[in-house]
């Protein structure tokens, strides 16, 4: 069991320090090989406290950046909602406008035509050559009869009647 501890917690960093050693330009211009192993565990040791480090700060800014990420999408989100709401809240408030003008001009053309009509019958347009009532105005075509027609008009009628 020791060895095994040992295998695992030791070993890849020894099995590093040697390589080290004897991966050096000039390994025999080394003149202390057990120093130069010995600094070698010793960086390294500082080397894995550092990389430890490193990667906590790299699952910090990770987790931060996941954050991040999160609140903007519900920002977005919201920005849509609020968006769709103002889209609805213009498109009811363009249909009320509409509906207020067509109010608006039924109620113009009312009056108008209220006012017509009590101008109509107030005062029947009349003239000597040809006498126009009320329903004529209208609209409404009343064939003269021959009372109604003066004697020129008479005169005239009764001789397109013979042709």
């Amino acid at each position: 069991m020791d060895a095994n501890y040992l295998k695992h917690s030791i070993g890849p960093s020894l099995t590093a320090a040697i390589s080290s050693l004897l991966a050096h330009p000039h390994p025999n211009m080394i003149q202390d090989p057990v120093s130069h192993v010995a600094k070698h565990l010793l960086h390294q040791d500082s080397s894995l406290e550092l990389q430890a480090s490193q990667r906590k700060q790299m699952a910090l800014i990770s987790s931060m950046i996941q954050r991040e990420n999160s609140r903007l999408k519900q920002i977005d989100d919201c920005k849509k909602r609020v968006k769709m709401s103002l889209d609805e809240a213009i498109q009811k408030m363009e249909a009320r406008k509409a509906e207020k003008e067509r109010l608006r001009n039924e109620e113009t053309a009312r009056k108008e035509a209220a006012a017509v009509e009590a101008a109509l019958e107030s005062s029947p347009v009349e003239s000597e050559d040809n006498a126009v009532e009320v329903s004529e105005v209208q609209g409404i075509s009343k064939s003269p009869s021959a009372s109604d027609l003066s004697p020129e008009l008479e005169a005239s009628a009764e001789g397109e009647e013979n042709i």
